[in-house]
């Protein structure tokens, strides 16, 4: 549970493109191992399946509880995040961007990640993205969900980020972790 909440602030202070997808990646992959770990309970404590059951039941009927499932297993299996960047410039001058890097064959503004940088020339024919990274100042990136699940527990969620829906999603987690503990005093 720990590693998802720490990847989930990492994600939320991250300005360089890759981490930040890097990051919002392992939010995903980290949350759904919360639910493999504590089922190591079923074979520890008595009443585990019982209790476990509406749990479970709730996970699958639950349309961000499902679909947080559902993008685990397409990055581990597809490699599709179901997410696209949306980038926000406030204000940008190129002179802020500073010079380019040796071997630079062309600037790109908003490219998949949402990043900014350059295509370098790796000298073997092949090309490389260097990010630059945004300040705060200048503008932001975050991500959205494709097809994003509109309901939550029975509550409205549109027009959410996506790592405000991971947000969701973790809170869930911690919840369902902090009832093990209360309940068997173990998780």
């Amino acid at each position: 549970m720990r590693h998802a909440q720490v990847e989930l602030r990492e994600l939320l202070l991250s300005v360089d493109p890759e981490l930040y997808a890097a990051h919002f990646r392992n939010v995903i992959v980290h949350g759904r191992s919360v639910t493999f770990v504590l089922q190591q309970l079923r074979s520890r404590v008595h009443g585990f399946d019982a209790w476990y059951e509406p749990w479970q039941q709730e996970i699958k009927e639950d349309a961000l509880l499902r679909y947080c499932v559902d993008v685990r297993n397409d990055i581990l299996k597809k490699g599709d995040t179901h997410a696209g960047a949306n980038l926000y410039i406030r204000s940008l001058s190129t002179d802020q961007i500073g010079p380019s890097p040796e071997g630079a064959k062309s600037l790109f503004i908003g490219d998949h990640l949402g990043g900014i940088g350059w295509d370098v020339d790796r000298g073997d024919g092949t090309a490389e993205k260097v990010y630059w990274k945004l300040p705060r100042e200048v503008g932001e990136v975050w991500y959205t969900f494709r097809d994003a699940p509109l309901i939550h527990l029975g509550k409205d969620i549109t027009g959410l980020s996506a790592a405000q829906l991971l947000d969701l999603y973790l809170k869930y987690l911690a919840r369902l972790v902090g009832e093990a503990r209360r309940t068997f005093g173990v998780a």
